[in-house]
């Protein structure tokens, strides 16, 4: 899994979810430009975020990765 297609799958559930970039970032506690590089594919976030991000949207996390 590269940091690219991560980030473009994170992207498309979040916009399904209705979240904006900001709204994600509070529901995980992290800064909105974190969910920006990860979704920009500038950085991949550490195991524990993925599965909190997936927690956030509903979503196994296999289809964030």
């Amino acid at each position: 899994m590269d940091n690219y297609e991560f980030g473009k799958n994170l992207k498309k559930i979040r916009l399904e979810k209705g979240l904006t970039q900001k709204e994600l970032a509070d529901a995980i506690m992290v800064c909105h430009q974190s969910v920006s590089k990860w979704e920009s594919g500038e950085v991949m976030p550490q195991v524990k975020w993925i599965y909190r991000i997936a927690s956030a949207l509903k979503v196994n996390p296999k289809e964030l990765v």
